[in-house]
């Protein structure tokens, strides 16, 4: 059990289907980096709702998040890209920030 890992996961409480797997800091530049991983093995076209198979992850992405006391905090994680029943591929939708931003919600 990861007391720092478990702590972020309960304070920062992205939904139950993303898990914190890892956390960096840089003390020089006052920055802490948030790793998130998709869990779930259910998948869902953003648009439709309807049920969706895992296609791939696009490349590590990363967002501005709320400070942590003096730290600059950023999100980082591969988003999950689904292929849909017309054959389309789509990046899932996250639930803590919209498609193109470079912030989460709660900045």
């Amino acid at each position: 059990m990861d007391f720092t890992k478990d702590f972020f996961n309960l304070l920062l409480d992205f939904g139950d289907d993303w898990v914190l797997t890892k956390v960096e800091t840089d003390h020089r530049k006052l920055h802490v980096y948030l790793y998130l991983e998709y869990i779930s093995d259910y998948y869902e076209d953003p648009e439709t709702m309807e049920p969706a198979s895992l296609y791939d992850h696009v490349e590590q992405r990363e967002w501005r998040h709320l400070d942590i006391l003096q730290y600059k905090s950023y999100v980082r994680c591969r988003i999950p890209r689904v292929k849909c029943k017309d054959g389309t591929i789509k990046q899932i939708a996250l639930g803590w920030a919209d498609k193109h931003d470079r912030h989460t919600f709660p900045f």
